[in-house]
């Protein structure tokens, strides 16, 4: 991709990770947001979306940012994750914007921003791939300019972080992932196989921005002494900053959609055709990291 910009629309729950992953995309001149649309998970999605504006603010108010589903494909609640990101989503409460403006859901919002563009869009899934989901099953022919969804989702060759086969993303709307990893559109998937690796501890808030440290010095005082930060989110952004950071080996998956292993992603002949991130580079990843995101 050499030094041009890259047209991303990121679909997140934010949560603390994505919002630092938002805080990486906006400060890259590598990725150019095209779009912003949120879906409940680590939150509420009215949560998430207060927490992306945040995110944006006052960076760029200029993304147009659409709320999305408030519950998974199939209609059921999403587990929200408050105990790891905190009782907003985020340690500390952000603040707080009227989202009766918000009179435009991400259906829509992605259907006409992905209708009119002339030019190559990556998605990047930070969430549960609800949206994304519903997207391609009733605009199959409005994706014909996504170039490829980067997934940040999935535990292939390592033990999940909800339950021991699932990874929180995944198995929150199994389905939904499904459906987009069977989509044939190119799909990257960055999990837990390679973002368990890259994590900040107390020790690194010195490193840290004024910003950064406001949001994670009481992450770390919520959390027992020892815990570490994983980033997560932040990793599939970087792939599409740092291409040379990560290797991706074609393999065939499957969701497992019921069962006791419910939202396992797991290797399998008949399973559908997958970019899987194995490896990264460590140093360099989470030096990258702290030097231009958490340095705000």
């Amino acid at each position: 991709m050499g030094h041009l910009s890259t047209n991303i629309w990121i679909d997140c729950d934010p949560g603390l990770d994505d919002f630092f992953a938002i805080k990486l995309a906006i400060n890259s001149v590598r990725v150019n947001i095209v779009g912003i649309s949120t879906v409940g998970g680590n939150c509420s999605v009215y949560q998430a979306t207060q927490n992306a504006i945040s995110a944006i603010s006052p960076f760029n108010n200029k993304i147009p940012i659409y709320m999305g589903s408030e519950r998974s494909y199939s209609g059921e609640n999403f587990r929200y994750a408050l105990d790891i990101h905190g009782r907003y989503g985020l340690p500390v409460k952000q603040n707080t914007t009227n989202l009766k403006s918000f009179n435009i859901d991400a259906q829509r919002g992605m259907k006409l921003f992905f209708d009119k563009s002339s030019s190559p869009i990556t998605i990047v899934a930070l969430g549960p791939l609800t949206n994304i989901a519903k997207f391609i099953k009733a605009n199959s022919e409005s994706m014909k300019n996504v170039e490829r969804i980067i997934v940040m989702g999935g535990a292939i060759s390592v033990p999940g972080n909800i339950t021991k086969y699932a990874e929180f993303n995944i198995w929150n709307d199994p389905k939904a992932s499904k459906i987009v990893f069977s989509s044939e559109i190119p799909i990257y998937l960055v999990g837990l196989d390679v973002t368990n690796y890259i994590h900040a501890s107390r020790q690194d808030l010195n490193k840290m921005g004024k910003l950064s440290c406001e949001i994670m010095e009481p992450w770390f005082k919520q959390n027992k002494p020892g815990a570490v930060f994983h980033f997560h989110d932040s990793l599939a952004v970087l792939t599409v900053i740092k291409p040379n950071y990560f290797t991706f080996e074609t393999k065939r998956i499957t969701v497992e959609t019921s069962g006791k292993s419910i939202g396992q992603t797991k290797l399998s002949q008949t399973g559908s055709l997958v970019n899987v991130a194995t490896v990264l580079s460590h140093g360099l990843t989470k030096k990258y990291l702290i030097k231009n995101m958490l340095s705000i």
